[in-house]
Protein backbone atom coordinates (compact mmCIF):
# COMPACT_ATOMS: atom_id res chain seq x y z
CA UNK A 1 0.00 0.00 0.00
CA UNK A 2 1.37 3.42 -0.98
CA UNK A 3 1.17 5.80 1.98
CA UNK A 4 3.34 8.54 0.50
CA UNK A 5 1.74 11.96 0.94
CA UNK A 6 0.84 13.87 -2.19
CA UNK A 7 -0.90 17.17 -2.90
CA UNK A 8 -4.00 17.28 -5.10
CA UNK A 9 -5.97 20.31 -6.27
CA UNK A 10 -9.72 20.13 -5.55
CA UNK A 11 -10.55 23.61 -6.87
CA UNK A 12 -8.68 26.35 -8.73
CA UNK A 13 -9.28 29.26 -11.09
CA UNK A 14 -7.00 30.99 -13.58
CA UNK A 15 -5.59 34.28 -12.33
CA UNK A 16 -5.48 37.46 -14.37
CA UNK A 17 -5.75 41.23 -14.01
CA UNK A 18 -9.25 42.31 -13.06
CA UNK A 19 -10.59 44.73 -15.68
CA UNK A 20 -11.76 48.15 -14.49
CA UNK A 21 -15.43 47.28 -15.07
CA UNK A 22 -15.04 44.13 -12.92
CA UNK A 23 -13.46 45.79 -9.89
CA UNK A 24 -15.14 45.34 -6.48
CA UNK A 25 -18.31 47.33 -5.85
CA UNK A 26 -16.84 48.53 -2.53
CA UNK A 27 -13.17 48.97 -1.51
CA UNK A 28 -11.38 45.78 -0.51
CA UNK A 29 -9.04 47.56 1.85
CA UNK A 30 -9.85 47.39 5.58
CA UNK A 31 -12.94 45.37 4.63
CA UNK A 32 -13.90 41.69 4.39
CA UNK A 33 -15.11 39.68 1.41
CA UNK A 34 -16.76 36.25 1.38
CA UNK A 35 -16.28 34.09 -1.72
CA UNK A 36 -18.00 30.81 -2.54
CA UNK A 37 -16.41 27.90 -4.42
CA UNK A 38 -17.42 24.29 -4.99
CA UNK A 39 -14.92 21.50 -4.41
CA UNK A 40 -14.62 18.42 -6.59
CA UNK A 41 -12.86 15.84 -4.41
CA UNK A 42 -13.40 15.95 -0.64
CA UNK A 43 -11.04 15.90 2.35
CA UNK A 44 -11.43 13.30 5.08
CA UNK A 45 -10.34 13.50 8.71
CA UNK A 46 -6.88 12.09 7.98
CA UNK A 47 -6.14 14.69 5.29
CA UNK A 48 -5.15 18.35 5.46
CA UNK A 49 -5.89 21.25 3.14
CA UNK A 50 -4.39 24.62 2.26
CA UNK A 51 -5.42 27.62 0.16
CA UNK A 52 -3.44 29.62 -2.37
CA UNK A 53 -3.79 33.39 -2.64
CA UNK A 54 -2.56 35.45 -5.58
CA UNK A 55 -1.14 38.90 -6.15
CA UNK A 56 0.20 37.81 -9.53
CA UNK A 57 -0.88 40.97 -11.33
CA UNK A 58 -0.28 43.45 -8.52
CA UNK A 59 2.51 46.02 -8.60
CA UNK A 60 2.65 46.51 -4.81
CA UNK A 61 2.38 44.11 -1.84
CA UNK A 62 -1.13 42.96 -0.92
CA UNK A 63 -1.84 42.80 2.81
CA UNK A 64 -4.22 40.13 4.12
CA UNK A 65 -4.93 40.68 7.83
CA UNK A 66 -6.95 37.52 8.33
CA UNK A 67 -8.63 34.61 6.56
CA UNK A 68 -11.14 31.92 7.44
CA UNK A 69 -12.94 29.04 5.76
CA UNK A 70 -16.31 27.44 6.43
CA UNK A 71 -18.93 25.30 4.77
CA UNK A 72 -21.43 27.47 2.92
CA UNK A 73 -24.96 27.31 4.34
CA UNK A 74 -26.87 27.66 1.07
CA UNK A 75 -26.22 28.60 -2.53
CA UNK A 76 -25.84 32.30 -3.22
CA UNK A 77 -26.66 33.39 0.34
CA UNK A 78 -23.40 34.66 1.83
CA UNK A 79 -24.27 32.62 4.94
CA UNK A 80 -21.97 30.01 6.47
CA UNK A 81 -22.43 27.10 8.85
CA UNK A 82 -20.83 29.00 11.67
CA UNK A 83 -19.78 25.94 13.68
CA UNK A 84 -17.57 24.83 10.76
CA UNK A 85 -15.51 28.06 10.70
CA UNK A 86 -11.75 27.53 10.71
CA UNK A 87 -9.07 30.20 10.95
CA UNK A 88 -6.44 30.09 8.22
CA UNK A 89 -2.83 30.92 9.07
CA UNK A 90 0.29 31.74 7.08
CA UNK A 91 3.58 30.63 8.62
CA UNK A 92 1.62 30.31 11.89
CA UNK A 93 0.48 33.95 11.66
CA UNK A 94 -2.98 35.37 11.02
CA UNK A 95 -1.73 37.88 8.45
CA UNK A 96 0.41 37.79 5.32
CA UNK A 97 1.84 40.36 2.94
CA UNK A 98 1.79 38.94 -0.59
CA UNK A 99 4.62 40.48 -2.64
CA UNK A 100 3.83 42.06 -5.98
CA UNK A 101 3.71 39.48 -8.75
CA UNK A 102 3.66 36.51 -6.39
CA UNK A 103 1.36 33.87 -4.92
CA UNK A 104 1.41 32.38 -1.42
CA UNK A 105 0.13 29.29 0.34
CA UNK A 106 -1.48 29.07 3.72
CA UNK A 107 -0.34 26.53 6.29
CA UNK A 108 -1.90 23.09 5.95
CA UNK A 109 -4.80 22.58 8.36
CA UNK A 110 -7.49 20.07 9.25
CA UNK A 111 -10.83 20.71 7.54
CA UNK A 112 -13.26 17.95 6.68
CA UNK A 113 -15.73 18.20 3.79
CA UNK A 114 -17.49 15.83 1.44
CA UNK A 115 -16.92 15.89 -2.34
CA UNK A 116 -18.92 18.55 -4.23
CA UNK A 117 -19.22 20.76 -1.14
CA UNK A 118 -19.60 24.53 -1.42
CA UNK A 119 -17.02 26.25 0.76
CA UNK A 120 -16.84 29.88 1.82
CA UNK A 121 -13.48 31.67 2.03
CA UNK A 122 -13.53 34.98 3.91
CA UNK A 123 -10.62 37.43 3.59
CA UNK A 124 -9.99 40.53 5.69
CA UNK A 125 -7.81 42.94 3.72
CA UNK A 126 -5.32 45.36 5.21
CA UNK A 127 -4.71 48.96 4.27
CA UNK A 128 -4.06 49.78 0.65
CA UNK A 129 -0.43 50.04 -0.44
CA UNK A 130 0.79 52.45 -3.09
CA UNK A 131 3.58 52.15 -5.60
CA UNK A 132 6.46 54.39 -4.58
CA UNK A 133 7.37 55.32 -8.15
CA UNK A 134 4.04 56.95 -9.00
CA UNK A 135 2.17 59.99 -7.77
CA UNK A 136 -0.97 59.15 -5.78
CA UNK A 137 -3.25 60.55 -8.46
CA UNK A 138 -1.63 58.20 -10.99
CA UNK A 139 -2.20 55.07 -8.92
CA UNK A 140 -4.24 52.30 -10.49
CA UNK A 141 -5.78 49.50 -8.52
CA UNK A 142 -4.29 46.27 -9.87
CA UNK A 143 -6.28 43.40 -8.41
CA UNK A 144 -5.60 39.80 -9.32
CA UNK A 145 -8.63 37.58 -9.61
CA UNK A 146 -11.03 35.69 -11.82
CA UNK A 147 -14.03 37.81 -12.86
CA UNK A 148 -15.88 34.88 -14.46
CA UNK A 149 -16.70 33.27 -11.11
CA UNK A 150 -20.39 32.49 -11.83
CA UNK A 151 -20.87 32.77 -8.06
CA UNK A 152 -21.50 35.87 -5.98
CA UNK A 153 -18.96 37.46 -3.65
CA UNK A 154 -20.20 39.39 -0.60
CA UNK A 155 -18.71 42.42 1.18
CA UNK A 156 -18.79 43.66 4.78
CA UNK A 157 -17.07 46.57 6.50
CA UNK A 158 -14.10 45.85 8.75
CA UNK A 159 -13.18 42.46 10.15
CA UNK A 160 -16.11 40.10 9.54
CA UNK A 161 -14.21 36.80 9.50
CA UNK A 162 -16.52 35.19 12.04
CA UNK A 163 -19.78 36.71 10.87
CA UNK A 164 -22.42 34.11 10.04
CA UNK A 165 -24.40 36.06 7.45
CA UNK A 166 -23.00 38.63 5.03
CA UNK A 167 -25.35 41.23 3.63
CA UNK A 168 -26.53 40.81 0.04
CA UNK A 169 -26.61 44.60 -0.39
CA UNK A 170 -23.14 44.61 -1.95
CA UNK A 171 -22.31 41.58 -4.06
CA UNK A 172 -20.64 40.90 -7.39
CA UNK A 173 -20.15 37.72 -9.41
CA UNK A 174 -16.34 37.87 -9.40
CA UNK A 175 -13.53 36.23 -7.44
CA UNK A 176 -10.57 38.17 -6.06
CA UNK A 177 -7.22 36.94 -4.70
CA UNK A 178 -8.24 33.29 -4.14
CA UNK A 179 -6.49 30.91 -6.53
CA UNK A 180 -6.70 27.28 -5.33
CA UNK A 181 -7.59 24.80 -2.61
CA UNK A 182 -5.31 21.79 -2.28
CA UNK A 183 -5.45 18.58 -0.26
CA UNK A 184 -2.54 16.68 1.28
CA UNK A 185 -3.43 13.00 1.07
CA UNK A 186 -2.11 9.48 0.69
CA UNK A 187 -5.00 8.55 -1.62
CA UNK A 188 -4.55 7.98 -5.33
CA UNK A 189 -6.99 10.24 -7.21
CA UNK A 190 -6.62 11.79 -10.63
CA UNK A 191 -6.86 15.52 -11.30
CA UNK A 192 -8.44 16.70 -14.56
CA UNK A 193 -7.71 20.24 -15.75
CA UNK A 194 -10.33 21.68 -18.13
CA UNK A 195 -8.53 24.24 -20.28
CA UNK A 196 -10.28 26.71 -22.54
CA UNK A 197 -12.11 29.97 -23.11
CA UNK A 198 -15.52 31.34 -22.07
CA UNK A 199 -17.39 28.11 -22.85
CA UNK A 200 -15.22 26.33 -20.29
CA UNK A 201 -15.34 29.36 -17.97
CA UNK A 202 -19.14 28.99 -18.07
CA UNK A 203 -20.58 32.04 -19.79
CA UNK A 204 -24.31 31.40 -20.18
CA UNK A 205 -24.51 29.22 -17.06
CA UNK A 206 -26.50 30.23 -13.98
CA UNK A 207 -24.87 32.28 -11.22
CA UNK A 208 -24.64 30.39 -7.91
CA UNK A 209 -25.94 27.13 -9.42
CA UNK A 210 -22.63 25.45 -10.36
CA UNK A 211 -23.94 24.30 -13.73
CA UNK A 212 -21.02 24.72 -16.14
CA UNK A 213 -20.10 21.60 -18.13
CA UNK A 214 -17.10 21.19 -15.85
CA UNK A 215 -19.39 21.22 -12.79
CA UNK A 216 -21.52 18.48 -14.32
CA UNK A 217 -18.39 16.42 -14.96
CA UNK A 218 -17.35 16.82 -11.32
CA UNK A 219 -20.83 15.75 -10.21
CA UNK A 220 -20.60 12.65 -12.38
CA UNK A 221 -17.21 11.88 -10.84
CA UNK A 222 -18.67 11.81 -7.29
CA UNK A 223 -15.30 12.69 -5.79
CA UNK A 224 -13.43 9.84 -7.46
CA UNK A 225 -11.38 12.40 -9.40
CA UNK A 226 -10.85 16.15 -9.21
CA UNK A 227 -12.10 18.55 -11.90
CA UNK A 228 -10.37 21.92 -12.20
CA UNK A 229 -11.81 24.70 -14.39
CA UNK A 230 -9.05 26.77 -15.98
CA UNK A 231 -11.12 28.61 -18.56
CA UNK A 232 -10.75 32.34 -19.26
CA UNK A 233 -13.34 34.12 -21.38
CA UNK A 234 -12.20 35.93 -24.51
CA UNK A 235 -8.87 34.12 -24.80
CA UNK A 236 -7.26 32.46 -27.82
CA UNK A 237 -5.38 29.18 -27.70
CA UNK A 238 -2.73 30.48 -30.09
CA UNK A 239 -1.82 33.41 -27.86
CA UNK A 240 -3.12 33.12 -24.30
CA UNK A 241 -3.33 29.33 -24.27
CA UNK A 242 0.32 28.86 -25.17
CA UNK A 243 1.42 31.48 -22.62
CA UNK A 244 -0.60 30.19 -19.67
CA UNK A 245 -0.26 26.44 -20.26
CA UNK A 246 2.56 26.10 -17.76
CA UNK A 247 0.96 28.05 -14.88
CA UNK A 248 -2.68 27.16 -15.37
CA UNK A 249 -2.30 23.55 -16.46
CA UNK A 250 1.05 21.92 -15.81
CA UNK A 251 1.58 23.57 -12.42
CA UNK A 252 -1.71 22.28 -10.96
CA UNK A 253 -1.01 19.82 -8.17
CA UNK A 254 -1.61 16.16 -8.98
CA UNK A 255 -2.66 16.74 -12.59
CA UNK A 256 -3.16 13.58 -14.62
CA UNK A 257 -5.51 14.59 -17.48
CA UNK A 258 -6.22 17.66 -19.61
CA UNK A 259 -9.50 18.34 -21.43
CA UNK A 260 -9.01 21.13 -23.96
CA UNK A 261 -11.88 23.04 -25.57
CA UNK A 262 -10.14 25.96 -27.26
CA UNK A 263 -9.90 27.73 -30.59
CA UNK A 264 -13.21 29.39 -31.47
CA UNK A 265 -11.89 32.86 -30.57
CA UNK A 266 -8.83 32.30 -32.77
CA UNK A 267 -11.18 31.61 -35.68
CA UNK A 268 -13.70 34.40 -34.99
CA UNK A 269 -11.47 37.25 -33.83
CA UNK A 270 -7.91 36.44 -34.95
CA UNK A 271 -8.96 35.12 -38.38
CA UNK A 272 -6.67 32.13 -37.78
CA UNK A 273 -6.65 29.43 -40.42
CA UNK A 274 -7.20 25.80 -39.51
CA UNK A 275 -3.53 24.83 -39.85
CA UNK A 276 -2.56 27.58 -37.39
CA UNK A 277 -4.99 26.35 -34.72
CA UNK A 278 -4.02 22.72 -35.35
CA UNK A 279 -0.32 23.57 -35.05
CA UNK A 280 -0.98 25.02 -31.58
CA UNK A 281 -2.88 21.87 -30.62
CA UNK A 282 0.11 19.77 -31.70
CA UNK A 283 2.50 21.83 -29.59
CA UNK A 284 0.32 21.53 -26.48
CA UNK A 285 -0.18 17.80 -27.05
CA UNK A 286 3.61 17.38 -27.15
CA UNK A 287 4.00 19.36 -23.91
CA UNK A 288 1.34 17.24 -22.23
CA UNK A 289 3.03 14.00 -23.28
CA UNK A 290 6.42 15.27 -22.15
CA UNK A 291 4.82 15.57 -18.70
CA UNK A 292 3.21 12.09 -18.88
CA UNK A 293 -0.30 13.53 -19.07
CA UNK A 294 -3.32 12.38 -21.02
CA UNK A 295 -4.79 15.16 -23.16
CA UNK A 296 -8.32 14.96 -24.56
CA UNK A 297 -9.54 17.24 -27.34
CA UNK A 298 -13.03 18.69 -27.69
CA UNK A 299 -14.68 19.55 -30.98
CA UNK A 300 -15.55 23.25 -31.36
CA UNK A 301 -19.26 24.07 -31.00
CA UNK A 302 -21.38 25.59 -33.82
CA UNK A 303 -21.79 29.38 -33.91
CA UNK A 304 -24.01 30.02 -36.94
CA UNK A 305 -26.31 32.48 -35.15
CA UNK A 306 -23.45 34.53 -33.68
CA UNK A 307 -22.99 38.05 -34.99
CA UNK A 308 -19.44 37.49 -36.28
CA UNK A 309 -20.31 34.31 -38.16
CA UNK A 310 -19.18 33.84 -41.74
CA UNK A 311 -19.22 30.77 -43.97
CA UNK A 312 -15.44 30.98 -44.30
CA UNK A 313 -14.95 30.96 -40.50
CA UNK A 314 -17.32 28.05 -40.17
CA UNK A 315 -15.41 26.06 -42.77
CA UNK A 316 -12.25 26.64 -40.72
CA UNK A 317 -14.05 25.36 -37.61
CA UNK A 318 -15.18 22.27 -39.51
CA UNK A 319 -11.65 21.64 -40.76
CA UNK A 320 -10.28 21.87 -37.21
CA UNK A 321 -12.98 19.50 -35.96
CA UNK A 322 -12.20 17.04 -38.76
CA UNK A 323 -8.56 16.99 -37.64
CA UNK A 324 -9.57 16.47 -33.99
CA UNK A 325 -11.83 13.53 -34.88
CA UNK A 326 -9.61 11.86 -37.42
CA UNK A 327 -6.06 12.23 -36.10
CA UNK A 328 -5.01 9.41 -33.81
CA UNK A 329 -2.72 9.79 -30.82
CA UNK A 330 0.01 7.92 -32.70
CA UNK A 331 -0.29 10.53 -35.48
CA UNK A 332 0.12 13.42 -33.01
CA UNK A 333 -3.55 13.86 -32.16
CA UNK A 334 -5.41 13.79 -28.87
CA UNK A 335 -5.66 10.70 -26.66
CA UNK A 336 -9.47 10.83 -26.59
CA UNK A 337 -12.10 12.89 -28.42
CA UNK A 338 -14.97 14.67 -26.62
CA UNK A 339 -17.48 15.45 -29.38
CA UNK A 340 -19.32 18.48 -28.02
CA UNK A 341 -20.31 19.65 -31.51
CA UNK A 342 -22.25 16.48 -32.21
CA UNK A 343 -24.21 16.84 -28.96
CA UNK A 344 -25.11 20.52 -29.26
CA UNK A 345 -25.67 21.14 -32.98
CA UNK A 346 -29.13 21.68 -34.40
CA UNK A 347 -30.21 18.44 -36.09
CA UNK A 348 -31.48 20.28 -39.16
CA UNK A 349 -28.59 22.72 -39.49
CA UNK A 350 -25.27 21.68 -37.97
CA UNK A 351 -23.90 25.19 -38.32
CA UNK A 352 -26.16 26.28 -35.44
CA UNK A 353 -26.39 25.53 -31.76
CA UNK A 354 -29.69 23.80 -31.11
CA UNK A 355 -32.14 26.33 -29.67
CA UNK A 356 -32.58 24.59 -26.28
CA UNK A 357 -28.79 24.63 -25.84
CA UNK A 358 -28.18 28.25 -26.92
CA UNK A 359 -27.93 30.98 -24.26
CA UNK A 360 -29.37 33.34 -26.96
CA UNK A 361 -26.16 34.77 -28.46
CA UNK A 362 -25.56 31.91 -30.89
CA UNK A 363 -22.12 31.12 -29.45
CA UNK A 364 -22.35 30.20 -25.77
CA UNK A 365 -24.40 27.31 -24.41
CA UNK A 366 -27.26 27.83 -21.98
CA UNK A 367 -27.47 26.00 -18.66
CA UNK A 368 -29.29 23.24 -20.56
CA UNK A 369 -26.54 23.30 -23.16
CA UNK A 370 -23.85 22.73 -20.53
CA UNK A 371 -25.86 19.83 -19.11
CA UNK A 372 -26.14 18.39 -22.60
CA UNK A 373 -22.38 18.71 -23.11
CA UNK A 374 -21.80 16.60 -20.00
CA UNK A 375 -23.61 13.67 -21.62
CA UNK A 376 -20.38 13.22 -23.59
CA UNK A 377 -18.88 11.73 -20.45
CA UNK A 378 -20.71 8.43 -20.51
CA UNK A 379 -17.48 6.50 -19.94
CA UNK A 380 -15.76 7.84 -16.84
CA UNK A 381 -13.15 5.08 -16.92
CA UNK A 382 -11.09 7.30 -19.23
CA UNK A 383 -10.37 9.46 -16.15
CA UNK A 384 -9.56 6.66 -13.71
Amino acid sequence: MNTEKKILTTWACSQYLTEEFNLPSVPLFNNSIRQIIRTSIGANKTEKIRIKLSNKCGDVPLQINGASIAISDSQGSGKIKINTTKKITFNNKDSISIPAGEEVYSDFFDFYFEPLTELSITLFYGSRCFSTDKKEEEQKLLITGHPGSRTNTFFEEGNALEKEQFSSENKVAHWYTIAAIEIMTDKERNVIVCFGDSITDGRGSTDDKQDRWTDHLATLGKGNFAVINQGIGGTCVGYHGIRRFQDDVLNQKGISHIIMLYGINDIIYMNSKADVVIDVYKKLIIKARENNLKIYGCTILPFGNFGDYTEEKNSIREEVNYWIRNTSASQGGFDEIIDFEKLTADKNNKKLLATPFDCSDGLHPSANGYKQMATAFNDLTIFL
